[in-house]
Parts: structure tokens; C-alpha cells; sequence
């Protein structure tokens, strides 16, 4: 439910957002650079860390099961030179997550709006 909501609201409006689902069990050091959250998952609560001009918008959301674990996560970048220049830093980022482990991304395009989904370092 969280899910839907979210989402539709962030393409609606083109709010810019990444968030990681992370495997349980995987390890993923990245969540650590971000700020500990430690939170139940809910529209409201990524909707107001997504929420433009505060300090987490910017950075990555990481979620495990029913958490969010951390939120403004720094991620790798793909290297990928082949990757089309539409594709913006958040996008990039994602890929680079999905390059690195097993989480899968979600992107929420400011300019756009459209949704993109990363798993596997493939970009969908």
C-alpha cells in the first residue's frame, strides 16, 4: 500500500527520489554513510524525506522489509560507459548499487517523472 501511494505521488508531482531495497540478510556498508533512520516504512515518512530541499532528498533510502534503515545513503556510481546520457546521477547511482550487490533500486525521475527500476546492473 505504502508502495503505490508513494510512488504515484513522487511521479505526479516529479519528485526526485532513489530507494534500495535491500535482501535481508545481504551485507551493504553503504547504509552506513547515510543517517540511521531505523523507522517502519510508510507514504508519509518517504514522502517527507523526499520532499525537496531538506537534507535527505537528495541521497538514497535504504529499505529492509518493513524499514527504512537509513536515508541521504551515498551509492556507487556505474562506470558504465556505455549507459545513454539521459540518465541523470540518481539513475547512475542505482545502477551502480545494482553493479555492487543484490539490492534492487527504484528511481523517480525530477525531470520526468518516470519510474525506473534496477536490478542485476540492468536499468529497466
Amino acid at each position: 500500500m505504502w508502495m503505490s501511494e508513494s510512488v504515484k505521488y513522487l511521479t505526479k508531482t516529479k519528485t526526485g527520489a532513489l530507494i534500495v531495497f535491500k535482501k535481508a540478510m545481504s551485507s551493504m556498508a553503504y547504509s552506513e554513510v547515510g543517517t540511521d533512520i531505523g523507522a517502519k516504512v510508510s507514504t508519509e515518512l518517504i514522502l517527507t524525506i523526499f520532499h525537496p530541499n531538506t537534507p535527505l532528498h537528495d541521497g538514497a533510502m535504504v529499505i529492509e522489509g518493513s524499514k527504512i534503515l537509513a536515508a541521504g545513503v551515498l551509492l556507487p556510481l556505474t562506470e558504465d560507459p556505455k549507459l545513454s546520457w539521459k540518465y541523470g546521477t540518481r539513475h547512475r547511482a542505482a545502477l551502480g548499487m545494482s553493479e555492487v550487490s543484490d539490492a534492487a533500486c527504484l528511481v523517480v525521475s525530477e525531470e520526468t517523472g518516470n519510474i525506473s527500476l534496477t536490478s542485476s546492473g540492468n536499468i529497466n
